[in-house]
Parts: structure tokens; C-alpha cells; sequence
């Protein structure tokens, strides 16, 4: 979920600005290539093409000289690489020899997935088109991103085993092109939203882009360090990388670090994307940390004691008694210690509406034990929304659960359930609650639950799903969400993942009704929202279970 951020900085040593790149309002992101840039365009002559659902041109590869960092010479990339369907999200191997790109790809079905291919130069032009051998015909695979030393792809997909809807993974690159088994880069850069279009710097810095972790609106772009084995220190990149729109693909140039490129939706009504020159004007600081200065020259601060010159006697040596032994007493075993730094210490969020995106302020948070009921502490936000939760040592424990309630008049209320583990997250990701609405007729839709067996919609499921498409047809403004959840059986990653399944499935029945596709975001959220106590390790019945495997429609915004 994307939240306002409390610190709007506006970094004063970059400029964004512009390019003359033209990309006839769409945009899959680009990439340096020799002398100039490739990316995705649709063509300025495109009355002939065939057209995707929206009603967009089919984007194809173009190239541009970039010569005294002005645009030069476009013209098609490679008449190899034209498909009847969107392709682009494009990276290179280090010699230019290997290119990975996205294409989208009819299945049985009649359906399409998102897939990876790879190509490569023979010297003449780009040959021998292959697909990955991790792609599928359940899920998407998209936006690969080769490392500087060429070791891994990383890579974007709404695969199992993931945490949101779509998640940052990375798999190494071997002889012959194959690959080693896709790994997820984990909770600190993943969430419960979207995260896309990754980049990974000469310094191993990793860019992407997210709508899950704090921002200023749609798509944010973020920068994260592996450290320790782990991908960590997510931190926003702030305007002007990003504004209150869609900010992604940030690519830097590698023979100026100075100077990138990115993507945004930023210029007029946001339904364009255009491609924006990044300058940085004075020099980067060095991102490595301060050095650590030698052992020798730090100065300790002791007790202030008088110092006594010490005399060392001769030894005298004076016949003793010997004594009898003593018994000594048996040592006392100390419990291990628990380590409790590896706990959090509070629960950090903020609280905004759901419909539009404000902060709220004066909500009851109340942090319970999921076990016992027992509240374990509670607070109000600040007029920024933000509140912080100070949890006792006493529940900082492997496997503690804590139920987050989160309430205020006049809004519906909220509660979370999470594991120590996850607080982590889940205050990254922020809450929202949606407002009572006093108009009757978004009263029809809003907080309609839609109930699911397995992972299909029951048939009183659709029979409200018409309900919603008829009165989003007869109100275009009114964009909603469909909010997947599930009960808190089984596997939590195959429980987020079922919820965004039959979220999806949702989206597609209205889509089918003729509802614009602009009207619609469906999210799947897991288990982490019970309607009722049914929570891991509570014996309830399976209609009480049935009660939490739904999907939720709420008024999320209105069209401009």
C-alpha cells in the first residue's frame, strides 16, 4: 500500500527533467546499449496494428543514438525482435552479446502469460530466441535485469511463494544458458503490493520499483543493499525520482554514473508514459561506510580511580598446613539468553484512508496477544497518521502472534493478524481503513463480501459480482478493490498466493462485463485479515473457517 511519506525531501543535487525520447505514450522502460538506448515505443504509424484490450498499439523494440546526451537517428531495434503482442522490459549481458526481454504469450486456453526470453548476437543481428526455462503457463515472468558480473537475472513474477502481488527474485546464470532455481529476494524488499522493473548498479545497489513499501503515490522508485546474504535498507529515493504518479525503471548510464534514465507517468493526466533524463550535479558521496578507525587510536573513558604505584616484594615462601580439600559446589547451569535484538522492539506504521490516500489522525491502535486476547499496549495517530507501539520483552518471543485492531468513527474498522516476524513488514506496508460512506448508493458495493470454495466463485459469488458490474457501468468514476482472503489453514504463502487468484478471477468475470479495466485492482492479502477468531491453533468449525475466504469489493478512489 502506498502511503504518504512524512518527509517530503525534494533532493536538491539531482535534476529530472524531460527527454526527447518519444515513446508515443507508452513504455516498458530502457536500457544503454553501445552508443545509444533501446526501449519499448508503439509506433507513431500505427493506424494498421493490432491493438491490445485498452485499445494501446502493440509496443515494439527501438533504438536511438545518444550523441551530446541528445536523442539521434531512431529507428527499429531488429526486425527479428517485432511480435504481435507487447514486448519489452529489455537487459544485456555485459558484452552485449545476450539480450532477456518480456513478451507476452498466448496459452491454452485462449489466455496469455507474461514469459522471458532470451536472444543472441551473431554480428549481424540478434538469433536463436529462447525461452527460460522457469517461465510457466500458471504465472507471470517479467522485467529481467542481468547483474554487472553477469552472474544472475533477476526478474519479476506473481509466482507461488512470493508475498504480494508481484515480487523481486533473482536466479543464477549458468553455462549454456541454463539456470540455477529462482530465489526470492525477501520481506525487506518485497511486500504486499506490486514491485517491478528491477536494476542492479556496478556497486550491487538494487533499483525497483513498488507501490507497497511508503511513497507519494502510484509506483515509487527504491534502492535496497545486500548485506549479510540479505537484501535490506529499502529506502524511497524521493523527488524528484519520484512524484505523486507512476515512477519506474530507473537505469544508470555505465559509463557515467552520474547521469540515468526512468519512466514516468508524471507529465498531464498520468495516461502517458514518457521517458525523463536523470542528472546528478555535483558528485555522488561515496556510498561506502566510514571507515572504522584503528583500535589503537580510540580513547576509552574509565572510572576516574587514583593510581597507586604497585612494589613487588620478593617471594617469600612459608611452609603451610595443608588443608582439606574443599568441596566445591556444583555449578549452576544459566538459562540461555534469548537474543532479543533479533525481535522488533515496536510496531512503526501509519494509518491513511483508503479512498483517499490522506493520513488519518486520532485512530485507536490497540496490540493484542493473538493467543491469550491480553492487550499488550495501545495508542492513537498523530496528526501525520504515524503511531508507534512499544512491545514488552515479555512478548518478544519465536511464534508470538499479535492481533493489530485499528479503529476510528465514522470508518470501518480493521484488524491484523501477524507473527513477531512479520511486524516488520506489516508496519512498512501501513493500513487504511474505509470510510462509512452516508451515500446509499456506494453503500450498495462497498464492503459487499464475495464468497469462494477452493479457488472458484460460488454461484451466489457471481450472481453479486453482477450487482457490482452493473452499478460500476452506470458510475465510470468509481474505481474499487478486490480484496482477496483466505482462512488461516495450511501454508501462508499458498494462502496469498490463492488470494490473489481468486481476486484476479473477480477482476476478469467484471472485465467480461464490459468493465474498464481502470475501475479495477484486485489485491490479495492471504490470511493476515480474519473476519473472526478462527486464527492458527483455534479449533473452529468450517463454516467459521468459510467466513474468511472472501473477497472483499471496497470504494477504493474516484476517477479523475
Amino acid at each position: 500500500m502506498n502511503g504518504l511519506l512524512e518527509n517530503d525531501e525534494f533532493l536538491t543535487n539531482v535534476r529530472v527533467n524531460p527527454s526527447s525520447i518519444e515513446t508515443y505514450g507508452q513504455s516498458f522502460g530502457i536500457q544503454y546499449y553501445g552508443g545509444g538506448v533501446v526501449y519499448s515505443s508503439a509506433s507513431p504509424d500505427d493506424s494498421d496494428r493490432a491493438r491490445d484490450r485498452q485499445g494501446r498499439s502493440f509496443l515494439s523494440l527501438y533504438y536511438s543514438d545518444v550523441v551530446d546526451d541528445q536523442i539521434a537517428n531512431t529507428r527499429l531495434f531488429s526486425e527479428n525482435l517485432v511480435f504481435p503482442y507487447h514486448v519489452g522490459a529489455i537487459s544485456f549481458t555485459s558484452d552485449n552479446k545476450t539480450m532477456y526481454y518480456t513478451r507476452a504469450v498466448r496459452v491454452r486456453g485462449g489466455g496469455s502469460m507474461i514469459k522471458i526470453f532470451s536472444v543472441e548476437f551473431d554480428g549481424k543481428d540478434w538469433v536463436n530466441e529462447r525461452e527460460v526455462p522457469f517461465n510457466s503457463d500458471e504465472f507471470d515472468n517479467a522485467h529481467p535485469a542481468v547483474s554487472p558480473d553477469d552472474k544472475f537475472l533477476y526478474f519479476v513474477s506473481n509466482r507461488p511463494g512470493g508475498y504480494g502481488g508481484t515480487d523481486l527474485w533473482r536466479v543464477e546464470r549458468r553455462a549454456n544458458r541454463t539456470y540455477g532455481s529462482p530465489s526470492n529476494l525477501g520481506p525487506r524488499v518485497n511486500t504486499f503490493g506490486d514491485e517491478r522493473y528491477p536494476f542492479v548498479s556496478k556497486d550491487n545497489i538494487l533499483y525497483f520499483a513498488s507501490d507497497g513499501h511508503s511513497g507519494f503515490g502510484g509506483l515509487d522508485l527504491f534502492r535496497a543493499e545486500y548485506l549479510n546474504g540479505i537484501w535490506g535498507n529499502t529506502q524511497n529515493m524521493m523527488r524528484p525520482f519520484n512524484s505523486d504518479k507512476d515512477d519506474f525503471g530507473y537505469v544508470i548510464n555505465p559509463t557515467d554514473p552520474q547521469k540515468g534514465l526512468l519512466s514516468t507517468n508524471r507529465q498531464g493526466d498520468g495516461t502517458e508514459d514518457v521517458i525523463f533524463y536523470v542528472q546528478y550535479l555535483d558528485e555522488e558521496e561515496s556510498e561506502e561506510p566510514a571507515a572504522e578507525e584503528p583500535a589503537a587510536d580510540i580513547i576509552r573513558a574509565e572510572p576516574e580511580t587514583e593510581m597507586v604505584p604497585v612494589t613487588r616484594p620478593e617471594p617469600v615462601v612459608v611452609a603451610e598446613p595443608v588443608p582439606d580439600p574443599v568441596q566445591e559446589p556444583e555449578p549452576v547451569e544459566e538459562e540461555p539468553k534469548v537474543d532479543l535484538s533479533i525481535f522488533p522492539s515496536a510496531l512503526n506504521s501509519m494509518l491513511i484512508s483508503s479512498f483517499n490516500g490522506n493520513p488519518l489522525s486520532g485512530a485507536t491502535v490497540i496490540l493484542s496477544d493473538a493467543f491469550t486476547g491480553t492487550v499488550i499496549n495501545r495508542g492513537t495517530t498523530g496528526e501525520n497518521g504515524r503511531f508507534s507501539l512499544a512491545i514488552p520483552d515479555a512478548y518478544r518471543l519465536e511464534g508470538q502472534e499479535f492481533e493489530i485492531t485499528v479503529s476510528k468513527n465514522e470508518f470501518n474498522t480493521r484488524k491484523v493478524v501477524g507473527n513477531i516476524m512479520e511486524l516488520e513488514e506489516i508496519g512498512s506496508a501501513g493500513f487504511s481503513l474505509t470510510p462509512i460512506f452516508e451515500e446509499t448508493d456506494l453503500n450498495e458495493i462497498s464492503d459487499l463480501s464475495i464468497p469462494y470454495e477452493g479457488q472458484n466463485i460460488t454461484t451466489e459469488g457471481f450472481s453479486l459480482l453482477d450487482q457490482v458490474a452493473a452499478y460500476l457501468l452506470s458510475n465510470p468514476n468509481v474505481v474499487i478493490k478486490l480484496n482477496g482472503h483466505t482462512d488461516a489453514r495450511g501454508n501462508r504463502m499458498t494462502n496469498l498466493t490463492t488470494s490473489q487468484t481468486v481476486a484476479e478471477k473477480a477482476e476478469a468475470y467484471l472485465l467480461s462485463k464490459g468493465v474498464p479495466d481502470d475501475n479495477l485492482i484486485p489485491r490479495g492479502y492471504g490470511e493476515r485479515y480474519l473476519q473472526n477468531n478462527c486464527r492458527r491453533g483455534k479449533l473452529c468449525s468450517e463454516a467459521e473457517h468459510m467466513n474468511n475466504r472472501r473477497i472483499e469489493v471496497v470504494v477504493w478512489r474516484f476517477l479523475q
